[in-house]
C-alpha cells in the first residue's frame, strides 16, 4: 500500500512469504511552529491530521499484527546528483526554487548565481532541518537492513544532519558566493522565530556520517546554480501565494517601495525554456537535439 500526499510519503510492505513483514514510512519533518513551509494553511491542516493518523494506524499494527515498521522523520532535502543520476544529466533530479514548491536553499543558490540578494522571510528566526540526497539514500538503506523485531513498537528514526536558521543559512551562503542578504515580509503566518530540537543519533549509532553544508555546498553552486542560470525564471522567486490578506498586503507594499529590476522583470516562456534546455543538451549537435527530443516524447 503506497499513499503521496504532498512531502509526506508512507510506504507498507509485507510480503506473503516473509513471516515477520516489515513496513517503512517516511514522513517530512515539520518546524516547531507546525507549518511546513510549502503548503496553504488548509493543506497543513490535513497533512497534520494524515500524519497524525498514520502515527496512530502505525502503532496500532505494530501491536495488533506484528508488523515491523520504521517511521522516518526528513529534513528538507538538498543536492541535485547521486552516484547513479550522475551518469547522465537527464537523469538530473527536480531542483525546485520558486516561492511555493521550492526550497529555502535552493532558492538562495539561484539568486547567488543570477547576482540577486538572498531574500530572508521576516527575521530569518525558522530554524530548517537539512540532509544531503545521498545521505537520505543511506538512511533508507539502513532503516531497512536494522528493523525493529516483531511486537516491537515503532521504530523512530531522525533522517536529519544538522539545522540552521533561516538567517544563518543565508550567512553561510553569502560567505561562500558573496551574495548580499536582504530581509523581506515573510508570505507565511508563521511564528517569527521557532526551535527543532532534533537528534539524528540513533542512525549515527549504525555508523552514518552524514555530508554537511559547511563540506559541500559549494559543490552545488558551481555544478549546478552557476551551470545552469540561464534557465532560470527570475519572476517565479518571489513569493506569488500568501497565507491572508494581511500577509499579502505587507509583502506588495514592500515591493512598491524597491526600485524595479531588470533581471526580475526578465519572463521567459516555459516554451523557450524547454527549447533552451534542450539546446543546451544537445551542445551544439542536431541530430542529438532531435533524439533527445523524441526520447522525451517532445515535439520538435
Amino acid at each position: 500500500m503506497s499513499s503521496i500526499w504532498g512531502r509526506w510519503v508512507s510506504m507498507v510492505t509485507a510480503p506473503a512469504e516473509e513471516r515477520s513483514p516489515r513496513a517503512t514510512s517516511m514522513s517530512s519533518c515539520l518546524p516547531a511552529s507546525g507549518a511546513p513551509s510549502f503548503i496553504q494553511p488548509i493543506q497543513e491542516a490535513f497533512i497534520t491530521l494524515q500524519n497524525v493518523l498514520m502515527r496512530f494506524f502505525s502503532n496500532f499494527f505494530a501491536r495488533n499484527d506484528g508488523l515491523r515498521i520504521t517511521d522516518l522523520h526528513q529534513g528538507v532535502v538538498w543536492g541535485t546528483f547521486t552516484k547513479n543520476t550522475m551518469r547522465h544529466e537527464l537523469l538530473m533530479n527536480r531542483y525546485d526554487y520558486d516561492s511555493d514548491y521550492g526550497t529555502v536553499l535552493n532558492r538562495f543558490l539561484m539568486q547567488a548565481a543570477c547576482g540577486l540578494p538572498l531574500t530572508v522571510y521576516g527575521t530569518g528566526g525558522q530554524t530548517r532541518a537539512f540532509i544531503h540526497i545521498n545521505d537520505t539514500c543511506k538512511c533508507i538503506a539502513l532503516a531497512l537492513a536494522n528493523p525493529p523485531n516483531r511486537g516491537d513498537r515503532v521504530k523512530i528514526y531522525n533522517q536529519v544532519a544538522e539545522t540552521h536558521r533561516v538567517r544563518d543559512l543565508a550567512a553561510l551562503v553569502a560567505r561562500k558566493t558573496g551574495a548580499r542578504v536582504h530581509r523581506v515580509p515573510n508570505p507565511r503566518n508563521e511564528a517569527a522565530e521557532n526551535e527543532l530540537d532534533v537528534s539524528n543519533q540513533n542512525f549515527r549509532s549504525l555508523g552514518w556520517d552524514p555530508v554537511t553544508l559547511e563540506e559541500s555546498l559549494l559543490e552545488e553552486v558551481v555544478g549546478v546554480a552557476e551551470k545552469y542560470r540561464h534557465r532560470i525564471r527570475r519572476d517565479k522567486i518571489m513569493p506569488s501565494s500568501f497565507w491572508n490578506r494581511e500577509r499579502a498586503e505587507a509583502c506588495r507594499a514592500n515591493e512598491s517601495t524597491e526600485e524595479p529590476s531588470a533581471e526580475h522583470n526578465t519572463v521567459t516562456s516555459n516554451l523557450e525554456w524547454r527549447e533552451q534546455m534542450l539546446r543546451q543538451l544537445a551542445n551544439g549537435d542536431d541530430k542529438k537535439l532531435e533524439r533527445i527530443r523524441t526520447a522525451l516524447r517532445d515535439e520538435p
